[in-house]
């Protein structure tokens, strides 16, 4: 009797112990655990595709902590280079836009500040830069020149054959980025006129306005879409000759 009433109390302070270890475990597991995250561009082993230069990139982040998140900051190498309030809620996606204007490999983190004053860095990731020859950035310079355009043997829209002096001119490097065209319809509420047609959303630019294809090409813009992009920019488009 002696022995089994040893052996329960010997069990009855094991039991005690896996308890009180387990109540002394719970608090780790329910712990609050603020992350950061870039979304967008998609990166892969810690590098973001290579961009160009004087182009708007938009970077999609991610933020939670259950103190509540106020504020999320990008940061190029160090430098902060775009940022964004917050209104406290515990969990945040936001849209961040930078220009870069030099060639390099960019240290890129996005760091969000809680209201525990905390400040959460994501992991850094690499974004290479490229394109940014001479003074036009993503611009190209072209030179004056002389040339034959149109076909005596073509169509009425190509006759007659003729030459051509084009002075000289600078034209965009790349096409016009679905981040571009949003940063463009933010800034001035601007409506397409598939939009004004009222064609499906998936006949809209607006099919692609999601973080992996802001630096895809823009679809589904109209001529006077495009006129009124270039105009935003205080450029225009080009005209025949000039393709």
């Amino acid at each position: 009797m002696a022995r089994m009433r040893a052996m329960h109390k010997t069990l009855a302070l094991v039991a005690l112990l896996l308890v009180t270890s387990a109540c002394a475990a719970a608090p780790l597991q329910a712990a609050d655990s603020p992350a950061v995250e870039i979304l967008s561009p998609a990166a892969q082993s810690g590098v973001f595709r290579p961009v160009r230069a004087g182009r708007t990139l938009v970077f999609a982040v991610r933020a939670t902590s259950s103190s509540g998140i106020t504020g999320i900051e990008l940061f190029a190498d160090g430098q902060r280079v775009a940022a964004k309030p917050v209104n406290g809620t515990a969990s945040v996606n936001v849209v961040l836009s930078w220009q870069p204007a030099a060639n390099g490999d960019f240290r890129i983190e996005a760091q969000a500040t809680d209201r525990a004053g905390r400040r959460l860095r994501s992991q850094p990731v690499v974004l290479p830069v490229r394109g940014a020859d001479g003074p036009l950035g993503s611009m190209l310079q072209m030179p004056a020149g002389t040339f034959l355009m149109g076909s005596n043997a073509g169509g009425d829209d190509e006759r007659p054959e003729r030459i051509v002096n084009m002075p000289a001119y600078q034209i965009d490097r790349y096409e016009v980025t679905v981040g571009e065209f949003r940063e463009f319809v933010k800034a001035t509420n601007y409506r397409t006129s598939a939009e004004l047609a009222g064609k499906p959303f998936g006949e809209t630019w607006r099919v692609d306005n999601i973080g992996s294809r802001f630096d895809h090409p823009v679809r589904y813009v109209s001529w006077w879409d495009a006129d009124k992009y270039c105009r935003w920019l205080g450029k225009r488009l080009p005209t025949e000759a000039v393709w």
